[in-house]
């Protein structure tokens, strides 16, 4: 009898042992770091030295096409839910005091602890504040060290928040957040997942401790010379990646590593022209580095071309981590890019960004194919219009194809796109087209204060020309329209030089009267209730008095075409 015991113990002891574990996850996410400053991506003609990082790509992959939205909070957000920022109301950069991520929300350490696994977040966070020092761990965390906000004052004195409890720290950042991390890993004694979230290389520029980074700073000011400085920060963060990867032992053969950017490089630092950065919707701004390493990867050293976003990383995890996902309680955004790991093939689909109130202009993009449609909205610094490029032929998107003649490829491509971004976001837009002609003070234009929705009232002001002291009102009129291709007869846009307006064209059909007033006043066109009426469009168009613009004493604005959303 007590054979057949001893023997059934055995069998459950080696069913144990030979029993597949599921693997620890370790998400390392860089802050404002471009693919062009890691050397591996092969983009900068002269690249800080990034050893680690590159080895970490030769034995595992490197994603060329990986996305994310422009700036921190939003592609946060979209880690942390595997849903696109706007649903959870996060499009908008964390200040200190913003609420952030809701409590309602379902977000990544609630999945994983019903998969078993112990869950600890270290470094920045910049996804709210909305339980003070303790929000990390109400929202799912049950081990926070780092930092709440977006930038630190000084990577040498920074508020440090452990659980809960704040105190000073003096310890370089990088450095004290490899030194939690491998504190943390090192107690764990079941399946795990760590993000660590570095502030590196984000600004204030700075240099690192000497034993980090290679360049030579002697005599620059980040103020004035601020890619050395920002190189420094790379390396620096690169050498305690390698620190942290060494840390991990033997347990790094049973640990996938993601490594991936929040958003381009900013500004100052960046190859591509400064408004094409981080903030932007053009490639500089919304593509980053991304790799992946560990037990996960198949025939390691590969580049993969398929495109992934930020959204992609929850349920990747989620799949990762093994498990049914039929209980998952939200439809996500993200799609798996497990199979690519695996060196599966895998269906394409549309990648979206988004961003508001950047300095670089407000809207989204949408990729598919070949093709990339911006549709800007209206903001204090550019004006609503589209653009579309061909990424395969103009990767550096320096030729709009809507600004010229198009072929039928890319209206096809175009209305594709369209097509995606009304069924992910079926919110007004306001596109304008055609050209103005000038009063004496300069030309006028329509102005939107919010994307046309239904049921509400459409706030518009014609501005005024001119600037400063310069700036002259008019009396106007506006026409709303619903044809932009005939009206009476008559092909539009219609030139009408014929009736004393030269250089002016007609862009719309003018079937109502909306405003009669001046320019500086504010107007409103009650828009339809009716869902029906989602998508379809208006058009409008300005018409200053100004006798002495012309013969027929009567200036244009271009055309204004808003479709109507929810």
């Amino acid at each position: 009898m007590h054979i057949f015991r001893w023997i059934s113990a055995f069998a459950w002891v080696l069913s144990v042992l030979g029993a597949q574990s599921p693997p620890n996850l370790l998400v390392v996410i860089v802050d404002d770091l471009g693919p062009e400053y890691v050397r591996c991506y092969q983009q900068h003609a002269n690249p800080p030295a990034t050893p680690n990082l590159d080895q970490l790509a030769a034995q595992g992959v490197r994603f060329a096409n990986a996305y994310a939205n422009p700036v921190c909070t939003p592609t946060r957000a979209c880690l942390m839910t595997g849903r696109h920022a706007f649903r959870s109301g996060m499009e908008v950069t964390c200040m200190a005091g913003d609420a952030g991520l809701r409590d309602e929300e379902w977000i990544l350490p609630e999945a994983m602890a019903s998969r078993g696994y112990a869950r600890a977040y270290i470094g920045k966070w910049h996804l709210g504040d909305r339980h003070g020092h303790s929000t990390p761990n109400v929202q799912g965390w049950p081990h926070f060290v780092g930092a709440l906000y977006g930038n630190l004052p000084n990577y040498t004195q920074w508020q440090k928040t452990a659980n809960g409890a704040s105190v000073q720290a003096t310890t370089y950042a990088t450095t004290d957040q490899v030194d939690e991390a491998l504190l943390w890993i090192g107690a764990q004694t079941r399946p795990w997942l760590l993000v660590l979230s570095f502030h590196a290389p984000h600004t204030p520029l700075h240099a690192p401790p000497a034993h980090l980074h290679g360049q030579n700073l002697t005599g620059l000011n980040p103020a004035t010379t601020p890619v050395p400085f920002y190189k420094a920060m790379v390396e620096a963060l690169d050498a305690e990646f390698g620190r942290l990867m060494a840390g991990l032992g033997s347990v790094r053969n049973r640990t996938n590593v993601l490594l991936m950017s929040d958003n381009g490089a900013p500004s100052a630092v960046a190859i591509a022209p400064p408004a094409r950065a981080k903030g932007s919707l053009y490639e500089g701004g919304v593509r980053i580095p991304m790799i992946v390493q560990g037990p996960a990867v198949t025939n390691a050293g590969r580049v993969i071309a398929d495109r992934v976003h930020a959204v992609d990383v929850f349920p990747t995890l989620l799949d990762l981590a093994g498990g049914s996902n039929a209980n998952v309680p939200v439809v996500l955004d993200g799609v798996s890019f497990a199979p690519l790991l695996a060196n599966q093939p895998q269906a394409e689909r549309p990648i979206y960004a988004e961003t508001i109130g950047t300095g670089f202009g407000s809207g989204c993009a949408q990729i598919h194919g070949d093709y990339k449609l911006v549709r800007f909205s209206d903001d204090p610094v550019i004006e609503p219009h589209e653009e579309l490029y061909n990424l395969r032929t103009d990767p550096y998107e320096q030729r709009d194809l809507i600004a010229g003649p198009t072929s039928l490829a890319d209206q096809v491509a175009y209305q594709s796109l369209a097509s995606h971004l009304w069924s992910m976001r079926p919110m007004g837009h306001i596109q304008r087209f055609g050209v103005a002609c000038a009063t004496t003070a300069g030309s006028v234009r329509i102005k939107s204060y919010a994307p046309p929705k239904l049921g509400t009232a459409h706030h518009m002001r014609v501005l005024s020309p001119g600037v400063g002291a310069s700036t002259r009102s008019f009396p106007t009129i506006v026409y709303v329209g619903f044809n932009d291709t005939q009206w009476n007869g008559t092909a539009l846009p219609s030139p009408l030089a014929a009736y004393g307006m030269p250089g002016c064209s007609l862009y719309v059909s003018p079937d109502v009267v909306a405003y009669v007033g001046s320019t500086s006043a504010l107007f409103w066109i009650t828009l339809p209730t009716d869902p029906v009426f989602a998508g379809t469009q208006a058009l409008a168009q300005a018409f200053a008095l100004d006798p002495a613009a012309n013969a027929a004493g009567i200036a244009a604005s271009a055309g204004y075409r808003f479709t109507l959303g929810f």
